[in-house]
């Protein structure tokens, strides 16, 4: 093995370990935590989910490096596929994109957002986001370049123009999508925070900062993402057009796979109730919540139980 291949297994078994315990305890701290069971948590989790996603396909990267198994790949049409990377790219930037969506709503038109904005409708955005991520994601399964002869790097299998036209384009727009919405709602915020300095309106602080320190949050979620996902984008189109080695975008690739492993350290920083999730769920100690309180209750001696109406 060289070097090169030596340094892809041992970072991608770390990473895939960072990935895989982080967005675990995101879904199970949601998942138990009743005060977390909003409607953007709800997109918090399905991003944790593809994220979750991207971690456990990074045995199937890393075996890749590996010469012996490489040839089994590299011989077979059905394994020289990568379309759960895909899959799990494609949901992981429309759940950014809902996010922002979703915040602008809530904070720029917040009566329109208490009509429209119900568990149900977004668990059938979130299904929407998952039936066309698999479908973009697993197109390179019926289109593609493979043959004998061929090595099973993604830039030698994956066609052109899904790269160009396909994945770039949808990174871009959504890309363009998150900056306009997080661009209004700071604009919103400016006016507010005006508006109070002025005293001319009467606009609840405390709130307005709640939301703020929310949006922030999300906001460098996709801050993060988009830093991540670039170099990868522009390598693989680079790659096709001037030539750029296949070991300068597997490190691209990596990099954009550890975005997926993010997301839970800046939730552990920015949010004080996933924050308390965490420390619960690693401290051992069980949650219970009753029916006729929002408090989460925490019982280590116990058996947790719940009471039912």
């Amino acid at each position: 093995m060289s070097m090169h291949s030596i340094f892809m297994v041992l970072s991608e078994m770390l990473i895939m370990v960072v990935i895989c315990c982080g967005n675990l305890l995101t879904i199970l701290a949601v998942w138990r935590t009743k005060t977390l069971q909003t409607i953007p948590n709800q997109y918090i989790v399905s991003l944790a989910r593809a994220d979750f996603l991207a971690g456990l396909i990074l045995p199937y990267h890393a075996a890749m490096h590996l010469p012996g198994i490489r040839k089994f790949f590299d011989n077979d049409k059905y394994l020289c596929r990568h379309v759960a990377f895909f899959v799990s790219l494609g949901q992981t930037i429309q759940c950014i994109t809902v996010i922002a969506i979703d915040r602008v709503l809530y904070i720029g038109f917040p009566m329109k957002y208490q009509r429209i904005a119900s568990m149900f409708r977004a668990r059938v955005i979130i299904i929407w986001t998952w039936i066309s991520a698999v479908f973009l994601g697993t197109l390179p399964i019926y289109v593609n370049n493979w043959h004998l002869r061929r090595s099973c790097h993604y830039t030698s299998v994956i066609p052109y123009y899904y790269h160009t036209y396909i994945q770039t384009t949808i990174f871009v727009f959504f890309s363009i999508i998150n900056a306009v919405c997080y661009g209004y709602i700071f604009y919103i915020a400016k006016k507010q925070q005006e508006a109070i300095n002025q005293q001319l309106a009467s606009v609840d602080d405390t709130r307005q900062a709640t939301n703020m320190k929310a949006v922030k949050m999300f906001l460098t979620v996709f801050g993060i993402f988009f830093i991540c996902l670039s170099p990868g984008i522009v390598a693989q189109n680079l790659g096709r057009t001037i030539g750029i080695p296949n070991r300068v975008v597997d490190v691209t690739i990596l990099l954009a796979v550890l975005n997926s492993g993010m997301n839970f350290f800046i939730y552990a920083v920015k949010n004080t109730d996933f924050r308390r999730a965490f420390a619960k769920m690693l401290c051992c100690r069980q949650i219970s919540v009753t029916p006729d309180t929002d408090h989460t209750h925490v019982n280590s001696r116990r058996r947790t139980t719940t009471k039912y109406v």
